[in-house]
């Protein structure tokens, strides 16, 4: 049992190291991102639960969208590398930051959250700029 268990870790430290290497390492925004992504699912699943619209094809459907995500910034991350530069990840990473927050907020005033007036005035401006 012991050596199974030390193979799964090690497997697990690999597949976590590959990831962390795929996403140009782990850093402040990465770990707001990450932070604020397990909020959204969460939000999301409260959300539903109240609503009586739990469906598992809709939380693959926001799984997929979340992979995405990921996949979008390592893309960014072998941009940078290509080009020599620091902004590709920087951007990706800090604009998925935005969608995210903007996603908590919505799904905590969807269940009756009350949200200050200017949070609401900067989210919608947030998403007419990202419609445009």
């Amino acid at each position: 049992m012991d050596k199974t268990f030390m193979i799964f870790k090690m497997c697990s430290a690999m597949i976590f190291g590959f990831g962390l290497y795929l996403l140009g390492g782990w850093d402040g925004m990465l770990e707001t991102l990450i932070t604020l992504s397990l909020f959204d699912i969460v939000t999301g699943v409260i959300v539903a639960c109240v609503n009586g619209t739990l469906s598992s094809k809709i939380a693959w459907s926001g799984f997929a969208r979340k992979i995405g995500t990921y996949v979008i910034i390592a893309v960014a991350v072998k941009l940078d590398l290509l080009f020599g530069s620091d902004i590709m990840r920087g951007a990706a990473v800090g604009f998925f930051i935005g969608v995210e927050g903007i996603s908590v907020v919505e799904n905590w005033g969807k269940i009756g959250l009350p949200i200050p007036q200017k949070l609401k005035q900067v989210l919608a401006q947030l998403k007419e700029e990202n419609i445009e």
